[in-house]
């Protein structure tokens, strides 16, 4: 996770096969942002919390706010 520019940018990724849901916490003051790369993919951060559903191999790249 990084700061610029007054976004911060978080880079997941999943190696492991078949989906799953992932939760990431500790996002307090934040309220939403884009997965970049994925069509301006919109996302929530809900009480510091965003769920997303990754497939294998998959990687996100947040621009949160």
């Amino acid at each position: 996770m990084r700061e610029a520019g007054g976004y911060v940018y978080l880079v997941a990724a999943r190696t492991n096969p078949g989906a799953v849901t992932v939760t990431f916490r500790g996002l307090a003051g934040l309220t939403g942002g884009e997965v970049l790369y994925e069509n301006g993919r919109g996302v929530t951060v809900t009480n510091g919390t965003l769920v997303d559903s990754f497939n294998q191999w998959d990687v996100h790249v947040y621009r949160l706010r």
